[in-house]
């Protein structure tokens, strides 16, 4: 325990040290707010890029309901779906291969640090990071849907879909400790974690199979944050809970078997 605590203070502090906190606060916190305006003027964004006269306006307003907060809160869970997450994946790629290129990884393993340890305290660290970010920017896309709209949902609820699309994002992280630990270079954990994310992006759109796959839980986030609870949340959940241990113990597996 107390090496636990020793090298999870080490990740926070390089976490701090390589601005990684203040990437991800930038990013999640921006579409906060850029979610809502978008959702609320779309059209209006529109028409200011379009030179005028070459596009009706009116034609265009029939394409598109009165917008309403619900938009806010679908702009700033698909932003953060698309944006925020490749985001996560370039920041937290090279992982463990950092590690093993600098060094560090030999060096604390040999001086009796186990492999679980050093995984799961990269781990910790970055999951809590990620909380933070959405402990913070949740609560700023609500107050700023409900400034433009001058409605919004239930506070609680559109928290508790921010914390479902935590979930998918420790999958994520998941994801991209497994890659880093079996790839020998840092382009090929970004070619793997970008082929596996296309790859759940497009799957999704069977709704058969978002029903059991993690990309499911985006929509599950929405759909919570406007008080609406599907009767497959939980199965959403608990496949993309034990894909991520699944994930992370054959990433310590590896990591053993392997010689650094």
């Amino acid at each position: 325990m107390n090496n636990y605590m020793t090298f999870i203070r080490k990740e926070i502090i390089e976490t701090i040290r390589n601005k990684r906190l203040i990437v991800l606060a930038c990013v999640f916190m921006s579409f906060a707010i850029l979610g809502p305006l978008m959702g609320r003027y779309l059209v209006e964004f529109i028409t200011m890029i379009v030179p005028a006269g070459e596009l009706d306006v009116d034609g265009l307003m029939g394409l598109f309901d009165e917008p309403t907060w619900v938009d806010g809160y679908t702009n700033f869970y698909t932003n953060l779906a698309q944006v925020g997450v490749i985001t996560v994946m370039l920041l937290y790629m090279g992982v463990i291969l950092d590690e093993k290129r600098r060094g560090t990884a030999p060096m604390v393993l040999m001086k009796g640090l186990s492999h679980t340890t050093f995984v799961m305290s990269k781990f910790t660290v970055m999951a809590l990071t990620t909380l933070v970010i959405m402990l913070v920017s949740t609560p700023i896309a609500h107050l700023y849907t409900y400034i433009l709209f001058e409605e919004a949902g239930n506070f609680g609820e559109m928290m508790l879909g921010g914390l479902i699309f935590w979930i998918f994002l420790l999958f994520i992280i998941a994801l991209m400790v497994f890659f880093s630990t079996i790839a020998q270079k840092v382009s090929n954990v970004a070619l793997y974690g970008f082929l596996a994310y296309f790859a759940m992006v497009i799957f999704d759109v069977v709704q058969q199979l978002r029903e059991f796959l993690p990309y499911g839980l985006v929509v599950r986030a929405v759909q919570v944050s406007i008080g609406y609870f599907h009767e497959h949340l939980m199965v959403n959940l608990l496949i993309t809970i034990v894909a991520m241990i699944i994930l992370l113990a054959v990433s310590i597996h590896i990591l053993k078997k392997k010689e650094l």
